[in-house]
């Protein structure tokens, strides 16, 4: 599979938590009955799937990579994946590529995965430094996620790929709403 395949597939599981997870806790109704059969359950689930969604988001917008002592080992992100293909990048592509650049610095999620999620920040666990906070919500999330998958998208058809492995349409609408009334 090539790097565009291996990073639309992420994109696109990442697109469909996201959507699963507003079904089920952007809804008072889902909630209640969740929290009815186990309040513990709950808040267990709700901050799994959050921390999962912000972490994958990381890994989708992360910089170039990280140095190991045998090179720098390269990250597949969106901004590796636009940098190797920057002749390819039209005006169109570069609205795009500029309107999830803007989206990911809105909704601060580097910092918060960085000092509380993937590392114990001692100075904001101990309260001498204020907590990491994102801004991320439900729109923002999927707006950053299908922009960069029409970027993506867009990249590869300038480079004349054209193999997709995932179904772009499957947005996995109801799954969370099924769940719920299963349960109910």
């Amino acid at each position: 599979m090539n790097e565009f395949n291996k990073y639309l597939t992420e994109a696109i599981r990442v697109r469909r938590t996201i959507q699963v997870y507003s079904e089920i806790f952007d809804s008072r109704d889902a909630i209640d009955t969740l929290s009815e059969k186990s309040i513990e359950f709950t808040s267990i689930l709700k901050r799994s799937m959050h921390d999962e969604i912000l972490i994958s988001l990381a890994r989708l917008f992360d910089t170039d990579g990280y140095d190991t002592k045998n090179g720098k080992l390269e990250y597949l992100s969106q901004r590796n994946l636009v940098l190797a293909n920057e002749s390819l990048l039209n005006e169109e592509l570069t609205r795009i590529k500029n309107k999830t650049t803007e989206i990911w610095a809105l909704v601060k999620v580097k910092n918060y995965r960085d000092f509380k999620l993937a590392h114990n920040d001692k100075n904001q666990l101990l309260g001498s430094k204020e907590a990491a906070k994102h801004n991320i919500s439900f729109e923002s999330a999927v707006e950053l996620v299908e922009a960069s998958i029409k970027l993506i998208l867009g990249l590869m058809a300038a480079s004349g790929h054209s193999s997709i492995n995932s179904n772009l349409n499957e947005k996995y609408e109801g799954v969370g709403a099924k769940f719920i009334a299963s349960i109910q």
